[in-house]
């Protein structure tokens, strides 16, 4: 297959898969397996109790609205077109000419082998959870999708003897997951050759050694590229929507931007779009209801818009160039917001008397350059 194509190529249909989620209502499952992945002998089989059971069956078939809700993901491509994942994945497209029991055995234990390898190293600092790995192909929505998933076992007390056992959990799936997504032509019926390649992991941050060593991809966007893009259209976005009309909420909304950038090693977007703006209540009335509906709209359709990974490292160096916020009070002076401020709403407060507007700043050493005579610090 030729070389991941350009990425706005990609990115457009990225775009269409991200709408998805949402329907998942024709699917169409070609194959499906489960292998359970030793990797300290790393070896990967098929569990005898597994072969022909319904409940497996409906178990992967579960995994995949999970997923399709989960936009949490980033996007790659083959590191090289001639590699084994590359090779073994691409077979899945030609279904009619492929030995699926002896490809998804191939890739169970090639995962074995990367984990077995990824313990050796980093099992001092965090040990690898043993699990199974999920395949699945399948059609949905105009949409052609080869889904690998490695899920991470549960234990759990078995209310029957209370003994401790584990095993795959319905619901609060750890996993990591790679999605391969063709397009498929509604008129025509045939299948685009370059696909989608998608990575998401439940965790922070996604494991190296599933997308660098088991799938041996490359990320299209940096990790630097990711914070830039994704800090500035927020930014933008916020300035756009309510820097005219609504200077107090675009304020406290920009503070909480930097906020989430600043704290957070990881970015998520569903994670971002919770705490800046599903946790705020705008100040201005006009603002509450529809028109904010609308703004939170725009928000969950940034990475899309503008071209950034919905999961992704911030890299801290990329925030400080965003940070500086200057407000005008009067000629020949401002308020320079240079970073995050904790309880900035508290800190600073807007109030009016006898027809005259002010501002007032919680500050102990700002309040030693403007005090007069008699009065004394706060607390003091």
């Amino acid at each position: 297959m030729k070389k991941m194509l350009l990425k706005a190529e990609m990115q457009q249909s990225r775009n269409r898969k991200n709408n998805l989620g949402d329907k998942m209502t024709d699917l169409d499952i070609k194959h499906s397996a489960f292998h359970a992945i030793d990797y300290h002998r790393a070896i990967a089989d098929v569990p005898e109790a597994s072969f022909n059971n319904a409940e497996v069956k409906n178990y992967i078939q579960g995994i995949i609205p999970f997923l399709h809700k989960k936009r949490n993901n980033r996007a790659f491509q083959f590191s090289s077109d001639t590699g084994e994942t590359s090779t073994l994945t691409n077979k899945y497209a030609s279904i009619a000419d492929c030995d699926f029991d002896a490809t998804s055995l191939a890739l169970a234990t090639r995962l074995a082998k990367e984990e077995q390898k990824a313990n050796q190293r980093y099992g001092h600092l965090n040990q690898l959870h043993a699990g199974g790995l999920v395949q699945v192909v399948y059609e949905a929505e105009d949409q052609f999708v080869i889904l690998i998933a490695k899920v991470d076992y549960n234990n759990f007390l078995d209310k029957s003897d209370y003994t401790r056992r584990s095993g795959l959990p319905f619901e609060r799936y750890v996993l990591k997951a790679f999605t391969m997504t063709f397009d498929i032509d509604s008129e025509t019926g045939e299948m685009n050759e370059t696909p989608t390649l998608s990575v998401f992991d439940t965790n922070a941050s996604i494991s190296k050694y599933w997308w660098r060593e088991f799938l041996e991809l490359e990320e299209l966007n940096t990790n630097e590229a990711n914070t830039v893009t994704a800090l500035d259209a927020h930014l933008r976005l916020l300035k756009l929507k309510l820097s005219r009309n609504y200077k107090s909420d675009y304020t406290l909304l920009r503070n909480r931007v930097i906020s989430y950038f600043k704290t957070c090693s990881d970015y998520k977007h569903d994670d971002a779009l919770d705490i800046i703006f599903r946790g705020y209540h705008p100040l201005n009335t006009e603002l509450q209801g529809e028109k904010y509906d609308r703004l939170l709209v725009a928000a969950t359709t940034l990475p899309d818009q503008k071209g950034f990974d919905r999961q992704f490292s911030v890299v801290a160096d990329k925030v400080k160039a965003k940070m500086g916020h200057r407000i005008p009070l009067r000629p020949n002076m401002e308020l320079s917001l240079l970073g995050e401020i904790d309880d900035l709403e508290n800190v600073v407060t807007a109030s009016e008397s006898d027809g005259r507007k002010y501002i007032t700043i919680e500050s102990e050493s700002g309040f030693e350059y403007f005090k007069k005579n008699g009065i004394d610090a706060p607390n003091s």
